[in-house]
């Protein structure tokens, strides 16, 4: 997240909550027209998450794939709070599972 991906993938993130947030942090790979083919689309059918999955996700990333942890405490550019509004935003936003 330095360098010249801190432009595209930290400072669009910067105060940010929700669905802002959902279009600057995620939206950048998984909303793209032409995102890589193992990118998924998270309005797909396969990713109906629920919260603790979301946020798991979201804060400690997915081994073995592009997915990075986003968590400020694992070198991410977001704190607990703007990823549990992601995660409330993707929950209540018809992207997870209503629990």
């Amino acid at each position: 997240y330095d360098g010249d991906c801190a432009a595209c993938h930290v400072q669009p993130t910067r105060n940010k909550l929700g669905h802002e947030l959902q279009r600057a942090a995620c939206g950048i790979c998984h909303d793209s027209p032409h995102r890589a083919t193992m990118v998924p689309d998270l309005k797909g059918p396969k990713m109906k998450f629920g919260p603790d999955q979301w946020l798991e996700l979201i804060s400690n990333g997915k081994p073995n794939t592009l997915m990075p942890a986003f968590h400020s405490r694992h070198g991410g550019p977001l704190t607990g709070k703007q990823i549990q509004s992601l995660v409330d935003f993707l929950n209540d936003d018809g992207f997870g599972l209503k629990q």
